[in-house]
């Protein structure tokens, strides 16, 4: 029975990250990920990037409601922008200023014309305002 005798203390760790380095010698990327810490960090905030961009860009996601023929499909980009747009309509149409709260309207409806809300305070909007010649789909 032979006995063997592992190092103790501060280097113990580092004989055996050696020992790893020199199996991965030939893997540059995993070596950076099991060593560097930053690099770690960025490769996988990168990942999310790439993931996250995934989901948010394209037209994937369904907005109509069941039953409801055309259907009709928006990025999240699209979602995004016209739930802002939709903010600043409101805020328009609440300091009286109804030429750019109609634009803010057309927009958003334009970039996700499937939530009846948003139609509903288009029409509030606009029978607020005398020749008012935009068009709500609803």
């Amino acid at each position: 029975m032979r006995m063997t005798t592992r190092p103790r203390g501060r280097h113990a760790g580092r004989l055996s990250k050696r020992r790893l380095a020199q199996k991965l010698r030939d893997y540059p990327l995993i070596r950076l990920l099991l060593f560097k810490r930053w690099f770690r960090l960025a490769f996988i905030g990168f990942v999310f990037l790439v993931l996250f961009l995934a989901l948010f860009l394209p037209k994937m996601w369904v907005v109509t409601p069941r039953g409801f023929d055309p259907k009709i499909k928006i990025s999240g980009l699209d979602l995004v922008q016209a739930w802002s747009l939709q903010r600043t309509a409101w805020r328009a149409t609440t300091a009286g200023q109804y030429e750019l709260a109609d634009h803010a309207w057309q927009a958003a409806v334009a970039n996700n014309p499937a939530i009846q809300p948003w139609c509903g305070g288009f029409w509030t909007m606009s029978a607020g305002v005398r020749g008012s010649s935009s068009i709500c789909p609803w």
